[in-house]
């Protein structure tokens, strides 16, 4: 019988669990849950994981602990990301995983993180020959890699997630058009070497890996998720600046009746779609993909190497 292992990942907003089993073509996913734990929630601008978010983090790897057993689960890698490494505290938190549930937690580093989400992106097909610029939307960090299916032209971790931008602009919900401007202007002089990346290594395509960009392909299917590729497709560009016109002007009670958007990003999705109309307004970008593969597939191709 193979053997199933289990990747945990801990976001700044989800705590994701990912089950495989190896296959010929490298893995078959057997379980996978997401729980919207918050971790990075009301800390992020002093750099600390408050009381109540660590008690939300213990709460939710438990309950993934629980799935790796009932599962059968034979190895189990716990990976933690922006929240947990930028957090002053969040060696506190890894000593206290470790003591209460007895699992090992790496802090692993941005770069890191970048060359993992590649490794996931990798697996879908998507990459080719042909270039393109992956882009991660968490709520700590966001990642951008430019690469084809052989190698890594350029990759950096900003420091850029949607509740760390939430935390940071606290903007008018709807955004205003003024508070618009300010903070794509301010988003554009801090993704300075992006631009920079994009001249030397051009690409027309835009590959959004996983979180934001699942939820985007979510909504735009109206929530139904029977007729959205499992591993990846395309994003009508048309459809895409409706729904971002969408998604900035309207109001959070608005939002929370908007079919396919999961109720954890009913707050962050504006600056989801923020973050990606500063990159098309400011590149060649012309072609928008879904990877629903990002760093958790990315590790599982990994250990099942």
């Amino acid at each position: 019988m193979d053997q199933k292992l289990a990747v945990i990942d801990i976001g700044t907003n989800t705590i994701n669990i990912l089950v495989a089993s190896k296959n010929s073509n490298g893995f078959h996913t057997e379980f996978f849950d997401r729980i919207p734990a918050k971790l990075g929630k009301g800390g992020m601008e002093e750099g600390i994981l408050t009381d109540e978010a660590m008690q939300r983090g213990l709460e939710a790897l438990s309950t993934h602990r629980d799935s790796c057993k009932l599962h059968g689960v034979h190895q189990v890698k716990v990976t933690a990301t922006s929240a947990v490494r930028s957090a002053s505290n969040g060696q506190d938190f890894v000593k206290k995983v470790k003591e209460k549930l007895n699992l090992e937690i790496e802090i692993i580093d941005g770069d890191r993180e970048a060359d993992l989400i590649w490794k996931g992106v990798r697996l879908t097909g998507l990459l080719d020959q042909e270039r393109g610029l992956i882009m991660d939307i968490g709520g700590g960090s966001t990642e951008f890699i430019l690469a084809d299916a052989n190698q890594v032209y350029w990759k950096k971790s900003y420091d850029l997630g949607v509740t760390r931008l939430a935390e940071r602009f606290k903007a008018p919900d709807p955004f205003t058009e003024q508070a618009e401007k300010q903070m794509m202007s301010d988003l554009k002089t801090d993704m300075q070497e992006v631009w920079e990346a994009l001249a030397r290594y051009p690409t027309q395509r835009l590959i959004g890996a996983s979180g934001s960009f699942n939820s985007l392909s979510m909504i735009l299917a109206e929530g139904r998720i029977e007729e959205l590729h499992p591993i990846h497709e395309s994003i009508d560009m048309h459809s895409y600046v409706s729904l971002s016109e969408k998604l900035r002007r309207s109001l959070f009670q608005e939002r929370e009746s908007i079919l396919g958007l999961v109720p954890d990003r009913v707050d962050t999705i504006p600056y989801s779609v923020l973050l990606i109309d500063t990159m098309l307004k400011n590149s060649d970008l012309n072609k928008m993909l879904r990877s629903s593969y990002a760093l958790k597939e990315g590790l599982m191709g990994e250990m099942m190497e």
